[in-house]
Formats: structure tokens, sequence, C-alpha cells
């Protein structure tokens, strides 16, 4: 493990790079990350799959691949400012083909975009890539706002992995600061959970998803992780997080409530 390798929530990342790489190595992979193995590869480790987490690596990627099209298909609809909270070791900025004028914000920790930082060094990005260091925690708008971000112009927002490791109060506070920087059209993508089955979050949802998302100012969809699987041609394992939610909306109402 090198000295720069991410901690606490930011390890976690690796092992979902790890993941990434592994589906990327398959014939039939719904995506190709060739950046995933070099995380990897940083801190000494070797990508492999033990049995316990083959369910995980199922999801992981599953949630990849429909994020991937969440963020391009707003992107094509006019969203060219994408957001990625808590960013982790995603690598989209450089892998997925935006349309012009698209700019990736990477919202994370000092400790997590550094590493990110020295690894990727040399790496073009496909769009404008803008690093932001800020904690979800605090007044994160402001920094995405002086990096560049302009809350005039629709923005496509990502909460993949990270919803779970905030206290309900959190998320409640980080949706809210989400309606309040999101014109009209603007885009979300979230993952999140319906009960805690890890031990290790510290927050699920005590309500469906579309109900939760509509009283903050969102039209939601919620995705059935099966039914994706079912779409992408993947056997489900026989163990995994089923209780996972993968949910996409539009900013286009107020709160209903």
């Amino acid at each position: 493990m090198t000295a720069d390798a991410p901690t606490g929530v930011g390890a976690t990342a690796l092992a979902v790079a790890g993941f990434r790489a592994l589906e990327s190595e398959r014939a039939d992979r719904l995506f190709e990350d060739p950046f995933a193995a070099d995380f990897v590869a940083a801190i000494g480790g070797t990508v492999a799959l033990e049995p316990k987490w083959v369910g995980l690596a199922h999801h992981v990627s599953i949630r990849t691949r429909f994020f991937d099209d969440q963020l391009l298909e707003a992107a094509e609809a006019g969203c060219r400012q994408v957001v990625l909270l808590a960013a982790g070791l995603d690598t989209r900025a450089l892998r997925l083909a935006w349309p012009d004028g698209t700019t990736v914000f990477e919202l994370d920790l000092p400790d997590v975009l550094a590493f990110k930082e020295r690894v990727l060094a040399g790496r073009p990005p496909r769009c404008d890539r803008r690093t932001v260091v800020a904690d979800l925690r605090e007044d994160w708008p402001a920094a995405l706002v002086a990096a560049g971000l302009r809350v005039d112009e629709p923005i496509a927002w990502l909460a993949e992995g990270i919803l779970v490791y905030l206290t309900g109060d959190e998320v409640e506070r980080l949706i809210g600061a989400l309606r309040g920087v999101s014109p009209m059209g603007s885009r979300l993508a979230l993952a999140h959970s319906l009960r805690n089955t890890r031990g290790v979050w510290r927050s699920t949802l005590t309500e469906e998803p579309v109900g939760w998302l509509a009283r903050h100012g969102w039209h939601g969809v919620a995705h059935d992780t099966v039914g994706l699987s079912e779409r992408y041609g993947r056997r489900v394992p026989g163990s995994g997080p089923s209780h996972a939610v993968l949910a996409s909306a539009v900013r286009a109402q107020e709160p209903t409530g």
C-alpha cells in the first residue's frame, strides 16, 4: 500500500476500481475502463475477484453502465455541465465520448483527488475536466461555483456511491442543496439503499425513491437492478445488493410536500 492511497470511505473507491477493471476484461463487457487497473496497480495490488464479492461486482458493473448511459443522455439533452459528487476514482471524463463543450467537475476530498491525479498524470480527458476539492458535509456548492459551474444552465449530477455513507440528515441537506443550484432541465442520477445490510452504511432510504425525489423538486424514476441486468443480458448472481436503488430524475417541478 502506498502512502498516498485513499483511506476511509475513499478506500472503497479502490475496490470499485478493481471491479471495473475485471468487467473491462470480459469479452461481453458492459463498458471499458482502461484506467481502472492502474489504480489497483498503483498501490501494489492485483485485480482478482473473491467469491464473496461476486454479487457486489455484478452490481457495480450494472450501475456503472446505467450511469454511463444516463450521463451521456443528459449531455446530449443539453446538460453540458456534469458534476460527479464524491467522484472517487471515476474516469468518465477520460473514457466517455462527451459532446463538444462538455465540462465534467469531479468533486472529492483532497487525498482522493491527489492520488487520482498521480495515477492519471499525462492521460488526456475527453472533455473540459475540472477537479474540485470539497466535503459534501460542508459548503460544496460554493466550491463548484468557484471552479466555474454555472447555476443558470442545466447540470447533470451523479451521486453514485456516497449517499449511504452520509447520515440521514446529511443526505437531506445534500438533496436540498442540489435543488437550490439546479435550474429546470437539470438531471440527477443516484444510487442509495432501502436497507442496511453491511453495517458500515450510515443511512438508507426510509421511503420509496420516487416520492422522496418529488418532495425535493425532482421528477424521478426508480430502476430495478434485476430488470437492468436483464436489459444488459446479464444473469443475476445468487447473492448481491438487491436492496440497492438506482434512480434517475429531472428537475422539472417544485417540491410536492
